[in-house]
């Protein structure tokens, strides 16, 4: 399971959620690569990446991460494990 840095997880659990259970952020990975929608479960689960069928990268790569809201249908992506 991918999963986010438990400071990130702490900080989602003080953001308005996107959707049910759901919040869509940008986050920057360490080698400088920006990621504009992210799909974050339970604020802790990379769930999604628009554009991606699988997450491109490892959760503990992330170095930034902003909450934006942007809705694309990540819904439709989800699969519980």
């Amino acid at each position: 399971m991918n999963t986010l840095p438990q400071k990130f997880s702490e900080v989602l659990l003080d953001q308005p959620e996107t959707g049910e259970d759901l919040h869509v952020v940008s986050v920057t990975l360490k080698d400088g690569r920006v990621f504009e929608d992210v799909a974050i479960s339970q604020c802790s689960i990379v769930a999604a990446v628009r554009g991606h069928a699988h997450v491109p990268f490892d959760g503990r790569d992330i170095v930034q991460l902003k909450v934006t809201h942007q809705r694309w249908g990540f819904d439709h992506h989800r699969t519980d494990s």
